[in-house]
Protein backbone atom coordinates (compact mmCIF):
# COMPACT_ATOMS: atom_id res chain seq x y z
CA UNK A 1 0.00 0.00 0.00
CA UNK A 2 2.63 2.65 0.74
CA UNK A 3 4.59 1.84 -2.47
CA UNK A 4 1.43 2.66 -4.66
CA UNK A 5 1.11 5.69 -2.15
CA UNK A 6 4.29 6.66 -3.00
CA UNK A 7 3.75 6.02 -6.73
CA UNK A 8 6.47 3.64 -6.76
CA UNK A 9 3.84 0.57 -7.79
CA UNK A 10 0.26 0.62 -9.31
CA UNK A 11 -2.34 -2.54 -9.13
CA UNK A 12 -4.24 -2.55 -12.44
CA UNK A 13 -5.55 -5.93 -14.39
CA UNK A 14 -5.42 -7.77 -10.64
CA UNK A 15 -1.50 -7.35 -11.24
CA UNK A 16 0.61 -5.89 -8.62
CA UNK A 17 2.94 -3.86 -10.49
CA UNK A 18 6.36 -2.34 -9.10
CA UNK A 19 8.12 0.72 -11.49
CA UNK A 20 11.74 0.90 -12.10
CA UNK A 21 11.76 4.22 -11.70
CA UNK A 22 10.68 7.22 -9.80
CA UNK A 23 7.65 8.91 -11.05
CA UNK A 24 8.62 12.40 -12.03
CA UNK A 25 6.35 14.25 -9.30
CA UNK A 26 8.08 11.91 -6.47
CA UNK A 27 11.47 12.63 -8.21
CA UNK A 28 10.97 16.12 -8.03
CA UNK A 29 9.70 16.52 -4.18
CA UNK A 30 12.67 14.13 -3.42
CA UNK A 31 15.08 16.72 -4.93
CA UNK A 32 12.99 19.59 -3.52
CA UNK A 33 13.33 17.62 0.04
CA UNK A 34 17.64 17.73 -0.40
CA UNK A 35 17.77 21.51 -1.53
CA UNK A 36 15.92 22.35 1.75
CA UNK A 37 18.35 19.92 3.78
CA UNK A 38 21.32 20.70 2.17
CA UNK A 39 21.13 24.24 2.52
CA UNK A 40 19.39 23.51 6.09
CA UNK A 41 22.97 22.00 7.01
CA UNK A 42 25.12 25.10 5.51
CA UNK A 43 22.90 27.28 7.76
CA UNK A 44 23.59 24.96 11.08
CA UNK A 45 27.75 24.87 9.68
CA UNK A 46 27.24 28.77 9.62
CA UNK A 47 25.56 29.27 13.10
CA UNK A 48 28.40 26.62 14.68
CA UNK A 49 30.97 29.26 12.98
CA UNK A 50 29.87 32.41 14.87
CA UNK A 51 30.56 33.58 18.00
CA UNK A 52 27.93 35.64 19.10
CA UNK A 53 24.35 34.26 20.40
CA UNK A 54 20.85 34.15 18.51
CA UNK A 55 18.26 36.53 18.95
CA UNK A 56 15.78 35.67 21.19
CA UNK A 57 13.01 36.81 19.27
CA UNK A 58 11.81 33.64 17.23
CA UNK A 59 12.10 33.59 13.72
CA UNK A 60 8.97 34.63 11.80
CA UNK A 61 7.26 31.61 10.55
CA UNK A 62 5.84 34.09 7.36
CA UNK A 63 9.85 34.55 6.51
CA UNK A 64 10.54 31.27 6.92
CA UNK A 65 7.89 29.73 4.56
CA UNK A 66 8.92 32.64 1.91
CA UNK A 67 13.11 31.14 2.41
CA UNK A 68 11.75 27.48 3.16
CA UNK A 69 9.54 27.55 -0.87
CA UNK A 70 12.55 29.40 -2.73
CA UNK A 71 15.40 27.07 -1.30
CA UNK A 72 13.70 24.07 -2.34
CA UNK A 73 14.33 25.17 -6.01
CA UNK A 74 18.20 26.19 -5.24
CA UNK A 75 20.39 23.04 -6.70
CA UNK A 76 23.81 25.24 -6.90
CA UNK A 77 25.74 24.71 -4.28
CA UNK A 78 27.18 28.22 -4.40
CA UNK A 79 23.67 29.38 -4.45
CA UNK A 80 23.02 27.59 -1.47
CA UNK A 81 25.39 29.03 0.82
CA UNK A 82 23.95 32.30 -0.25
CA UNK A 83 20.41 31.18 0.96
CA UNK A 84 21.79 29.48 4.26
CA UNK A 85 23.66 32.86 4.95
CA UNK A 86 20.31 35.13 4.52
CA UNK A 87 18.64 32.44 6.95
CA UNK A 88 21.66 32.79 9.54
CA UNK A 89 21.71 36.80 9.34
CA UNK A 90 17.46 36.62 10.06
CA UNK A 91 17.88 34.11 13.46
CA UNK A 92 20.34 36.13 14.58
CA UNK A 93 19.24 40.00 13.41
CA UNK A 94 15.23 39.31 13.25
CA UNK A 95 13.87 41.79 10.34
CA UNK A 96 17.16 42.44 8.42
CA UNK A 97 16.23 40.64 5.46
CA UNK A 98 12.95 42.07 3.71
CA UNK A 99 10.51 39.49 1.91
CA UNK A 100 11.14 41.99 -1.50
CA UNK A 101 14.96 41.05 -0.89
CA UNK A 102 13.79 37.06 -0.73
CA UNK A 103 12.18 37.65 -3.72
CA UNK A 104 15.27 39.52 -5.73
CA UNK A 105 17.84 36.88 -4.82
CA UNK A 106 15.15 34.05 -5.80
CA UNK A 107 15.96 35.91 -9.47
CA UNK A 108 19.25 35.92 -9.78
CA UNK A 109 21.31 33.31 -11.26
CA UNK A 110 24.63 31.83 -9.99
CA UNK A 111 26.44 34.39 -12.57
CA UNK A 112 24.42 37.29 -11.18
CA UNK A 113 24.89 35.96 -7.55
CA UNK A 114 28.89 35.74 -7.64
CA UNK A 115 28.79 38.71 -9.56
CA UNK A 116 27.42 41.14 -6.90
CA UNK A 117 29.52 39.35 -4.07
CA UNK A 118 32.39 39.92 -6.28
CA UNK A 119 31.80 43.88 -6.49
CA UNK A 120 30.68 43.82 -3.04
CA UNK A 121 34.59 43.95 -2.31
CA UNK A 122 34.92 47.51 -3.37
CA UNK A 123 31.99 49.14 -1.71
CA UNK A 124 32.60 51.82 0.66
CA UNK A 125 30.15 53.55 3.52
CA UNK A 126 28.34 50.17 3.18
CA UNK A 127 26.23 51.72 0.55
CA UNK A 128 28.10 52.60 -2.71
CA UNK A 129 30.78 50.92 -5.00
CA UNK A 130 33.75 52.81 -6.28
CA UNK A 131 34.38 51.82 -10.02
CA UNK A 132 36.91 53.57 -12.13
CA UNK A 133 36.04 52.99 -15.21
CA UNK A 134 38.53 52.46 -18.76
CA UNK A 135 36.44 52.12 -21.75
CA UNK A 136 33.85 49.72 -20.52
CA UNK A 137 35.49 47.87 -17.85
CA UNK A 138 36.43 48.34 -14.68
CA UNK A 139 40.55 48.34 -13.76
CA UNK A 140 39.62 46.48 -10.32
CA UNK A 141 37.12 44.11 -10.93
CA UNK A 142 37.95 40.50 -13.53
CA UNK A 143 35.54 40.76 -16.57
CA UNK A 144 33.30 43.12 -15.27
CA UNK A 145 32.09 45.77 -17.48
CA UNK A 146 29.44 48.88 -17.22
CA UNK A 147 27.30 46.72 -18.49
CA UNK A 148 27.11 43.46 -15.58
CA UNK A 149 26.60 46.53 -12.98
CA UNK A 150 23.36 47.66 -15.49
CA UNK A 151 22.10 43.99 -15.36
CA UNK A 152 22.60 44.74 -11.78
CA UNK A 153 20.68 47.67 -11.53
CA UNK A 154 17.91 46.06 -13.44
CA UNK A 155 17.99 43.42 -11.29
CA UNK A 156 17.20 46.05 -8.30
CA UNK A 157 20.24 45.66 -6.44
CA UNK A 158 22.15 49.01 -7.96
CA UNK A 159 20.73 51.99 -8.26
CA UNK A 160 19.31 52.78 -12.23
CA UNK A 161 21.59 54.76 -14.52
CA UNK A 162 22.04 54.53 -18.08
CA UNK A 163 25.23 52.77 -19.90
CA UNK A 164 28.42 55.27 -20.04
CA UNK A 165 26.49 58.03 -17.52
CA UNK A 166 28.99 58.84 -15.29
CA UNK A 167 28.16 59.28 -11.85
CA UNK A 168 31.23 61.64 -9.68
CA UNK A 169 31.54 62.75 -6.08
CA UNK A 170 33.73 64.43 -3.84
CA UNK A 171 35.83 61.87 -1.63
CA UNK A 172 34.12 61.98 1.99
CA UNK A 173 35.82 64.72 4.43
CA UNK A 174 35.56 64.62 8.62
CA UNK A 175 38.01 65.95 10.87
CA UNK A 176 40.54 64.12 12.28
CA UNK A 177 44.08 64.64 14.11
CA UNK A 178 46.87 63.17 12.44
CA UNK A 179 49.58 61.00 14.47
CA UNK A 180 52.23 63.65 15.81
CA UNK A 181 49.95 66.56 15.44
CA UNK A 182 48.28 68.61 17.61
CA UNK A 183 45.56 69.91 16.30
CA UNK A 184 42.37 68.54 14.09
CA UNK A 185 42.25 69.25 9.95
CA UNK A 186 40.14 68.74 7.51
CA UNK A 187 41.49 64.86 6.09
CA UNK A 188 39.61 62.60 3.16
CA UNK A 189 38.13 59.73 4.46
CA UNK A 190 36.13 56.36 3.69
CA UNK A 191 34.47 53.90 5.79
CA UNK A 192 35.81 50.68 4.06
CA UNK A 193 34.33 47.33 5.77
CA UNK A 194 35.84 46.94 8.96
CA UNK A 195 38.02 49.82 8.59
CA UNK A 196 38.24 53.79 8.22
CA UNK A 197 40.90 54.86 6.13
CA UNK A 198 42.53 58.32 6.61
CA UNK A 199 43.78 59.61 3.32
CA UNK A 200 46.26 62.73 3.23
CA UNK A 201 47.54 64.86 0.07
CA UNK A 202 47.47 68.41 -1.07
CA UNK A 203 44.98 70.67 -1.72
CA UNK A 204 43.98 69.06 -5.08
CA UNK A 205 42.93 65.66 -3.06
CA UNK A 206 40.10 67.28 -1.57
CA UNK A 207 38.23 68.28 -5.05
CA UNK A 208 39.38 65.38 -6.52
CA UNK A 209 36.24 62.99 -7.85
CA UNK A 210 35.72 59.52 -8.05
CA UNK A 211 32.95 57.07 -10.04
CA UNK A 212 30.54 55.96 -7.52
CA UNK A 213 27.32 53.23 -8.19
CA UNK A 214 25.01 53.32 -5.48
CA UNK A 215 23.35 50.18 -4.27
CA UNK A 216 19.37 49.97 -3.25
CA UNK A 217 17.99 49.39 -0.30
CA UNK A 218 18.08 45.94 -0.67
CA UNK A 219 21.50 45.87 -2.26
CA UNK A 220 22.57 47.19 0.88
CA UNK A 221 20.42 44.41 2.67
CA UNK A 222 22.48 41.43 0.47
CA UNK A 223 25.65 43.57 1.17
CA UNK A 224 25.28 43.22 4.87
CA UNK A 225 25.00 39.38 4.50
CA UNK A 226 26.95 38.10 2.11
CA UNK A 227 29.54 40.56 1.78
CA UNK A 228 32.49 38.45 4.25
CA UNK A 229 35.35 40.34 6.42
CA UNK A 230 37.36 37.99 4.71
CA UNK A 231 36.84 38.75 1.66
CA UNK A 232 37.54 42.59 1.99
CA UNK A 233 41.15 43.32 1.33
CA UNK A 234 42.13 46.70 2.66
CA UNK A 235 45.59 46.15 1.33
CA UNK A 236 44.28 45.72 -2.18
CA UNK A 237 41.36 48.10 -2.03
CA UNK A 238 44.02 50.72 -1.28
CA UNK A 239 46.10 50.29 -4.04
CA UNK A 240 43.32 50.11 -6.15
CA UNK A 241 42.06 53.63 -4.83
CA UNK A 242 45.79 55.03 -4.70
CA UNK A 243 45.46 53.18 -9.01
CA UNK A 244 42.53 55.82 -9.84
CA UNK A 245 43.48 58.49 -12.39
CA UNK A 246 41.71 61.86 -10.57
CA UNK A 247 44.13 60.73 -7.10
CA UNK A 248 47.22 59.58 -8.89
CA UNK A 249 49.62 62.25 -7.45
CA UNK A 250 47.54 63.56 -4.57
CA UNK A 251 48.34 61.21 -1.60
CA UNK A 252 50.74 61.57 1.06
CA UNK A 253 49.66 59.36 2.86
CA UNK A 254 47.22 56.38 4.10
CA UNK A 255 46.23 55.75 7.37
CA UNK A 256 44.09 52.36 7.92
CA UNK A 257 42.63 51.57 11.73
CA UNK A 258 40.54 48.96 12.36
CA UNK A 259 37.04 49.90 14.17
CA UNK A 260 36.44 48.12 17.62
CA UNK A 261 32.85 49.89 17.69
CA UNK A 262 31.39 50.67 13.65
CA UNK A 263 28.26 51.59 15.26
CA UNK A 264 29.96 54.05 17.74
CA UNK A 265 32.90 55.15 15.15
CA UNK A 266 35.55 54.26 18.04
CA UNK A 267 38.67 52.99 16.61
CA UNK A 268 41.44 51.10 18.06
CA UNK A 269 44.53 53.33 18.98
CA UNK A 270 47.27 52.24 16.97
CA UNK A 271 47.05 52.48 12.62
CA UNK A 272 47.09 49.27 10.89
CA UNK A 273 48.52 50.74 7.45
CA UNK A 274 50.50 53.49 6.22
CA UNK A 275 51.74 54.37 3.26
Amino acid sequence: CNLIENGLAEYKNGEFIQHDSLPLSLATKMEEEENLYSTLKKSFDFCQSRHDTPSEEPLSQTFFNNWRDRVRLISEDELRSVWAQILVCEVYNPNAVSLKSLEILSTLSKKEALLFNNICKSVVFDNAIIFDRVGNNSVYFDNISEFDLLDLSDLGLIKSFQPNQLIHDNIPLCNWTPLGEDKAREICHYQYGDYCIFIDGDNDLKSSKVQFRQLTKHGRELYSILSQPEERDVYKFIDYFMSLKSIKGKVTNIYAFKYLDKAKQILESNYLIKR
